[in-house]
């Protein structure tokens, strides 16, 4: 596991994703408010969204890291990258209760049951990716 490469693709995914979302939300016409319910619509496209970053993610890592492509290397990077996913969120959090935004709100986000269809569905598809990428190889 190269933890420096899967760090800085990682943090590389946060940024993109955040654009991404931005950019689909604001395509479908959609005001994310904490606390506010999304269209199933753009809750599918984010989960769609997340597998194919998991996928390109873990890609360039195993193009750039030089680890042995695997499901279980693909697993691994994609667990780092949920960690750097939360550890951003937090720092980016703490500036945000200055502004009004609350513990309450954060807890909600990471209480939606589409937060956690899309963590696991990302974490699926670096696994995949990691065997597919494996089998390429061969």
């Amino acid at each position: 596991m190269n933890y420096k490469v899967a760090g800085i693709t990682s943090i590389g995914l946060y940024i993109a994703s955040f654009i991404v979302g931005m950019l689909i939300s604001s395509f479908l016409n959609i005001n994310i408010v904490p606390g506010t319910p999304l269209p199933t619509t753009f809750l599918l496209v984010q989960v769609a969204l997340a597998m194919l970053m998991g996928a390109a993610g873990t890609t360039v890592y195993f193009m750039k890291s030089g680890v042995p492509a695997s499901a279980k290397s693909g697993l691994f990077f994609g667990a780092i990258s949920v960690v750097v996913g939360f550890v951003l969120d937090f720092i980016l959090f703490i500036p945000g209760m200055m502004y009004g935004y609350s513990l309450q709100q954060l807890a909600s986000f990471y209480a939606e049951p589409w937060f956690w269809i899309t963590l696991i569905s990302m974490l699926m598809a670096s696994s995949l990716t990691g065997f597919v990428f494996l089998r390429w190889k061969q």
